[in-house]
């Protein structure tokens, strides 16, 4: 099918198959949203393996495109991949967008799709994949790499969403990669969020609560991960801030915490939130180079101030000391 021909199907299907400020999906439009994005990825591979060359098969979307809206076809360059284009299919859903990425790879015979990044059989629009990225890892010394995707739900209320993102390898199938490591974590949609890979490792920073002061809306989150093969763990930084770092530790499960110092009492205090109410008084250097934070509880029996003492290294706190007073 000529490019202007499927988009102007593939937008009348998506059109009635979902009506505005619908939140729920039925196992029909289901099927048939994924049957559109199927439809567009066939027109995609098509047109590279006519063209050639995947400018001039963004010409053909391009000119099909400006009839009508609902589908956004675009083809991208890898950097560091001469051989890889990245292509990225959208349709419009209530509440927001339904992305699907697609990686194909010249060989002998022309492009061959060797990855494909999906969300189907969602039975409400959160299950799409909107706010999406991607990133492709630089070769390393053997030329294998990774591919990062993150996304966040649509829904039609709230700018508190949940940031789904994951690391994957190339599998045999397109459909076949293998999840090397997937989260999901609470974020502020009104900020946007950053994703970076390297040859080894992967960065994601966004915008979510800071638990510790009731008055303070957001903070900076970071995941920072390494990749070595096909383990993936979490490595330094953890935070941005030493009043951030804080927040990350009181967090951790103790067998994680424990790593950076401090006490248990103190981290059962954070974790277990034994307190209806928090805040962060501004935080001070000392003179040794030391942070120290004043957090503020009020809990029962007695209202207190916890006062930590943090040091930087690297990119990693640990902390030194913590005090507890009684307050009034």
């Amino acid at each position: 099918m000529h490019a202007a021909g499927f988009l102007l199907f593939a937008a009348s299907a998506v059109a009635v198959a979902t009506q505005p400020s619908r939140t729920d999906v039925t196992a029909a439009e289901a099927a048939r949203i994924t049957r559109v994005k199927h439809e567009v990825r066939d027109a995609v591979a098509a047109a590279l393996q006519t063209e050639g060359d995947p400018v001039q098969a963004q010409r053909q979307f391009n000119e099909a495109a400006r009839a009508f809206e609902g589908v956004d076809v675009r083809f991208r360059d890898v950097d560091k991949h001469p051989d890889l284009v990245a292509v990225t299919t959208s349709i419009d859903i209530p509440c927001g967008t339904d992305t699907s990425l697609y990686l194909f790879r010249l060989e002998a015979g022309g492009w061959r799709l060797i990855f494909a990044r999906e969300a189907n059989g969602y039975r409400t629009v959160g299950g799409a994949l909107d706010s999406f990225s991607y990133a492709v890892s630089p070769p390393d010394a053997n030329g294998n790499f990774f591919v990062v995707t993150a996304s966040v739900n649509p829904w039609c209320s709230s700018n508190w969403q949940a940031l789904r993102y994951d690391v994957r390898r190339i599998g045999a199938d397109p459909y076949a990669s293998r999840i090397l490591f997937a989260d999901n974590q609470s974020i502020f949609v009104e900020m946007d969020y950053e994703l970076q890979v390297g040859v080894d490792d992967v960065r994601v920073q966004w915008h979510a609560s800071q638990s510790l002061d009731f008055g303070r809306h957001t903070r900076d989150h970071v995941r920072h991960l390494s990749v070595c093969g096909d383990r993936v763990e979490r490595v330094a930084p953890f935070a941005l801030s030493p009043e951030d770092f804080l927040d990350e530790w009181g967090r951790m499960p103790w067998e994680e915490a424990s790593r950076f110092g401090g006490d248990r009492a103190s981290h059962q205090v954070l974790n277990k939130r034994r307190f209806y109410y928090s805040s962060l008084d501004p935080v001070k250097r000392g003179e040794d180079g030391a942070w120290i934070v004043p957090l503020w509880l009020e809990r029962k029996p007695k209202n207190q101030w916890m006062t930590f003492t943090l040091e930087q290294r690297g990119d990693d706190f640990v902390i030194r000391n913590v005090e507890t007073t009684n307050g009034q």
